[in-house]
């Protein structure tokens, strides 16, 4: 089974705050932050845009670890 991560990216003087999405091979997608209400929205949406891009099916449900969100497919 592949997992999704997803992490904060800092806002710079030149560019905004983004949220990266990644797996273990090295795919990726990043998109702007604050798309949505909560922190962990955000990254949902980054990491259905990443599963988009990817052609990836199924649910997903995800959860906190230190630095971010992982997301795995339920059955």
């Amino acid at each position: 089974m592949k997992a999704i991560t997803t992490k904060s990216i800092a806002a710079t003087n030149t560019k905004p705050e983004k949220v990266k999405a990644f797996d273990e091979d090295g795919n990726s997608y990043t998109t702007s932050a604050g798309l949505a209400q909560t922190v962990k929205d955000t990254h949902k949406i980054a990491a259905l845009g990443f599963m988009h891009k990817y052609d990836w099916k199924g649910e997903i449900i995800g959860g906190s670890v230190k630095g971010g969100y992982v997301w795995v497919f339920t059955p």
